[in-house]
């Protein structure tokens, strides 16, 4: 009931029979699953207000009150990083999913995350991170989360990074540095958060020179907060801020702490939507922004609006730059669903094979291409933070 009411457009109704529901049945796993319904479909329809904000509360006191139960150990992972929510509740979840799996890596990883998030017990935090690394590299997540996919590869580049996050904080300099070199190593995005933190590593040991190259590449890739750190570190060697910005924008890409040579795109050639056709070798000299998604995904939808901002905001530089959106689904199922939502992109269909040629496994995920043709920035996910980057990697090549 409360998930055909939420389907029908109605929170309010749905709301008031997800509370009696936890009322009646706290533990039930019928609970569990209409409180994730509830909250998917909260996010797919943007509803805002006190109707979220109170099933929210209404969870968070669920799962203190019964911190054993599936839906505490589901919901660990996001809480994890969740400031507001006691400390003491999530080591409870964690230490007692170890009690029962101790080879799984993820308690480890999330406890290790908790810590870190919430600034306590670090030197207990870099023991389980430490386990939790070695468990992912030994592929033991496969004996608890299916035998299938590549669960462990996507999880070792984090786990690597919040190590060196960890050790950072315990002045283990060594460890960070290794930690943060082998995330560089194993990450399939293409993003700023290990640069960033390469600097602040090297900063810390007073390497300016090095600190200095791995903030310019996370700038590269959008962060703002390295333009500020490579401000003050520019600052500090020349006394003033005075040419800064000839500085930036005459830096060589192959002087930097970053991979020395960007990969080149797969090739491609397609038929839009609208029936144009789209070949990579006809867009050298242009910068390629790529979208891979699809209609049911329900992040891929709610970012759709911002991404026709993004069109119309660098409408003055098209003849510069092109925005192509990779849909999994086929013709008709698209022109159904644009009748309905404008998509700024061209729209190419069925494209499961580039996705597959481009090493997409998650969704949705953007890609810029340099004007060479070669990956300049790959990130997955939706959200405030990732549309910034995104704005900021464009602005930056074009210049």
């Amino acid at each position: 009931m409360a998930y055909g009411h939420l389907l029908l457009k109605e929170e309010e109704v749905s709301r008031q029979i997800l509370k009696t529901l936890i009322s009646q049945h706290p533990t039930s796993p019928s609970t569990e699953e209409a409180l994730d319904l509830y909250e998917r479909h909260v996010y797919a329809q943007q509803i805002t207000g006190e109707g979220p904000a109170e099933i929210k509360k209404l969870k968070w006191e669920l799962i203190e009150k019964y911190p054993h139960t599936r839906l505490a150990r589901r919901s660990l992972e996001p809480l994890s990083q969740e400031r507001d929510f006691p400390f003491g509740t999530l080591e409870a979840i964690a230490q007692e999913w170890i009690r029962k799996e101790s080879e799984n890596p993820l308690p480890h990883f999330y406890l290790a995350t908790a810590c870190n998030s919430h600034k306590q017990k670090i030197d207990i935090a870099s023991i389980h991170i430490e386990r939790a690394t070695n468990l992912l590299l030994q592929d033991k997540l496969r004996l608890f989360n299916g035998p299938f996919g590549r669960q462990s590869d996507q999880y070792l580049p984090s786990a690597y990074l919040t190590g060196a996050e960890l050790f950072l904080q315990l002045n283990n300099f060594a460890k960070a540095l290794s930690s943060v070199k082998a995330a560089q190593a194993l990450e399939e995005e293409i993003g700023h958060r290990s640069y960033e933190l390469e600097g602040r590593i090297w900063e810390a040991i007073s390497n300016l020179a090095r600190a200095e190259q791995a903030y310019w590449v996370a700038w590269q890739r959008g962060s703002k907060e390295a333009e500020e750190s490579l401000r003050e570190i520019y600052e500090r060697r020349h006394g003033s801020l005075a040419g800064f910005e000839d500085y930036v924008s005459k830096k060589n890409p192959t002087d930097t702490a970053g991979p020395a040579r960007k990969k080149a795109a797969p090739s491609f050639s397609v038929t839009a939507l609208d029936g144009k056709q789209i070949d990579l070798g006809t867009l050298r000299g242009k910068l390629v922004v790529l979208n891979f998604w699809f209609i049911d995904c329900a992040p891929c939808r709610v970012e759709i609006p911002r991404l026709n901002q993004l069109v119309r905001e660098f409408k003055p530089r098209d003849k510069d730059i092109v925005f192509i959106a990779f849909a999994l689904d086929k013709k008709e199922e698209l022109q159904t669903f644009l009748r309905k939502q404008e998509f700024a992109y061209q729209i190419v269909a069925a494209s499961e094979d580039l996705a597959d040629k481009f090493g997409v496994s998650a969704f949705p995920t953007h890609i810029v291409l340099d004007r060479e043709g070669r990956v300049e920035w790959k990130v997955a996910g939706e959200d405030e933070q990732t549309y910034e980057h995104l704005r900021r990697v464009i602005e930056r090549e074009l210049k």
